[in-house]
């Protein structure tokens, strides 16, 4: 169904992302009629393996060919041999919405993470420690205004350590 309803991320944020300009339409947005929605994704200059690299556990030949190689997937998950650039009115969208969180300017912000018994699910415990670690970049230390807390329940929380 070309032309239906599509359930990726992008596709319900598409207030924020708004459709890709037809010039940049795909086959199945050229079925469809429409473009689908944009999104910030972006790996143009990024140095896949570069630690490995550095840490010898990869050879120069070996880092210039995952990367020569490397691609990207294109709006329908496919991989591409090109790499992905975001467009800049969508990088733009992403930082103006808050999409990108730096954790910059959240200094004077209380946060309370409330998180509830599974610490090994990927979405519910993953942003607790990349926030964590952004603050920390951002402070120079432990924030003090943010809370983590755990317990059997986000709302009960626990209080143990």
């Amino acid at each position: 169904n070309p032309a239906g309803v599509r359930c990726a991320l992008a596709d319900y944020e598409i207030n924020l992302w708004g459709p890709e300009p037809q010039a940049n339409w795909n086959a199945a947005e050229k079925a469809a009629g429409h473009g689908f929605a944009g999104d910030p994704l972006d790996n143009v200059g990024v140095e896949y393996g570069l630690d490995a690299l550095k840490e010898g556990v990869i050879t120069p030949a070996e880092f210039a060919d995952i990367n020569a190689k490397i691609g990207a997937d294109n709006i329908e998950f496919k991989p591409t041999a090109e790499r992905k650039a975001a467009t800049e009115l969508n990088l733009e969208r992403a930082y103006r919405s808050g999409a990108v969180n730096e954790a910059n300017n959240l200094t004077d912000v209380a946060i309370i993470d409330l998180r509830g018994p599974d610490y090994g699910t990927f979405h519910d415990a993953y942003r607790t420690w990349a926030t964590r670690e952004r603050l920390e970049q951002a402070e120079g230390h432990v924030p003090k205004n943010d809370v983590l807390w755990f317990g059997e329940t986000p709302l009960l929380g626990s209080v143990q350590e």
